[in-house]
């Protein structure tokens, strides 16, 4: 039975509220007596029958003891006693109490808010949004790389050109948790039974010797879509670095080796300088070391004799700008896109500046004069010998070619030799001159039939190449150049 002033139950035999002491109504042949002491009770007590509530009606001598039932009057003496000693509790308790309360929500909220914005999956969803929407510099901050002379946030936004994510519309972050195509192979392995042959002659791992480097991470993929339906994915690997945020939560990182060459190197001629997006690449970075180098193969010499290796450490993938200077060639300005498999940048085709041009056709018609001149009179090959490289090599090849010539001019019906002109010139891109020489042979022509020998003259141009290399700031020939002549 519930209490019609203030809600409280009460038993079914209960007259009055053990709380408020208001009367229950109820209708009871036996009530006579009860009634009546209620009439008493609110003759006394005003019209509307109104007294104290929670008194106690039998102690205040509303009713007699006999008409309140014992189980109701011992409920009401143990709340009674339960109010009393609740209401001696002091009120900053219940001050604190709320307080604590209010602090464990508090606390819940932080670490449940906490541990969903600093998740893994999180970082790699916000990572990819802020790809797609070219928030570069934040990009750069998730990526953990540290910036110098060649990484920095301009080669970042190169990286996330790259990438192509500025058409996505919509995009979902699942983790991924299936092995790459080396875990199949190693899996295949394991079935035929040669699993520990794969681990440590192919991976390189070993069953006692676990690869501990490696710190733990976690792959996820996320799938987008694009505004004209294309459907691709793209795998973020998130590292966990060690550190904390806000002194409780795991701090993660985006695995930067994906957008990330290591050893780069730059191939330009010897005395060169160079400068990487700008930035100017000191002598400290050149190697002459060629171990791994892609390039090496590809040259007949060492290639420190003619040319520099300078190795980056690391560069980011993209589009990059390399500047080449050198006192004799004009700047060389080249766009290079590099990729995940990128080895190097080989960039030897320079051209020279024009007063280097000027100088090497000077000097391609001043050899080739003396060259000719040297051989029509039949002189050895010591008195140009200084002209040429000093690789014995080439240079024994050079004098086999001039001993032709000298053998050319040794022809006796050939009576005088003379060079009228030499034009010179060049494409620009390599110290490989042309030279075209005008010349005169005064020589006798005999018949078959008659005894007697005619001199004729003949007025001829040849046009032959000279090649040229830097040596100690000199310019050498690599070949002779010169050729036997027609006439």
């Amino acid at each position: 039975m519930y209490c019609q002033e203030c809600g409280t139950k009460n038993i079914d035999e209960a007259k009055f509220c053990a709380r408020c002491g208001a009367p229950m109504v109820t209708v009871d042949e036996d009530f006579g007596r009860s009634a009546a002491s209620y009439e008493s009770f609110a003759g006394s007590n005003g019209a509307n029958g109104s007294y104290a509530q929670g008194a106690d009606p039998v102690e205040h001598g509303y009713f007699d003891e006999a008409d309140v039932p014992p189980s109701q009057r011992e409920q009401t003496a143990t709340e009674s006693d339960f109010l009393k000693k609740l209401s001696a509790v002091p009120k900053i308790f219940w001050g604190v109490l709320a307080a604590a309360c209010c602090l464990v929500a508090l606390i819940a909220v932080f670490f449940n808010s906490g541990k969903a914005a600093y998740s893994p999956e999180k970082l790699a969803a916000r990572y990819f949004v802020n790809l797609v929407n070219g928030n570069y510099d934040t990009v750069f901050s998730e990526l953990g790389i540290t910036s110098d002379e060649f990484i920095n946030e301009e080669s970042c936004r190169a990286y996330c050109e790259t990438l192509g994510l500025g058409d996505v519309t919509d995009y979902t972050v699942t983790e991924y948790t299936g092995g790459d195509y080396s875990d199949r192979i190693g899996d295949l392995m394991d079935e035929f039974g040669l699993g520990d042959y794969y681990d440590e002659y192919v991976e390189g791992e070993t069953e006692d010797e676990p690869d501990e480097s490696v710190s733990e991470s976690r792959i996820y993929q996320i799938s987008y879509s694009t505004s004209d339906g294309i459907m691709s994915s793209m795998y973020v690997t998130v590292n966990l670095t060690g550190g904390k945020n806000l002194l409780f939560f795991d701090k993660w990182s985006v695995d930067s080796s994906s957008a990330l060459v290591e050893n780069y190197h730059v191939i330009v001629p010897k005395g060169a300088t160079v400068t990487f997006d700008g930035a100017e690449v000191s002598a400290a970075y050149i190697t002459t070391s060629t171990d791994d180098l892609y390039y090496a193969d590809l040259m007949n010499s060492d290639l420190t004799d003619s040319y520099e290796v300078y190795l980056l450490p690391k560069v980011m993938i993209g589009d990059h700008t390399i500047t080449v200077k050198s006192g004799e060639y004009a700047e060389s300005t080249q766009t290079v896109s590099i990729s995940s498999d990128g080895d190097g940048a080989y960039i030897t085709d320079l051209s020279y500046n024009q007063e280097t041009l000027e100088s090497l056709n000077d000097l391609a018609a001043a050899n080739a004069k003396r060259i000719y001149q040297a051989a029509a009179k039949g002189a050895s090959f010591s008195t140009i010998k200084d002209l040429f490289t000093e690789d014995e090599e080439t240079l024994s090849s050079i004098e086999e070619s001039y001993g032709y010539l000298v053998s050319f001019f040794e022809d006796e019906s050939i009576k005088s030799f003379t060079i009228d002109k030499i034009n010179t010139r060049s494409d620009g891109s390599s110290a490989a001159i042309t030279v075209t020489l005008s010349y005169t042979v005064e020589y006798e022509y005999s018949y078959w039939w008659y005894s007697t020998d005619e001199v004729r003259t003949y007025e001829g141009t040849s046009d032959c190449s000279f090649s040229f290399e830097l040596s100690d700031g000199e310019f050498l020939q690599t070949s002779l150049g010169a050729q036997t002549l027609y006439y």
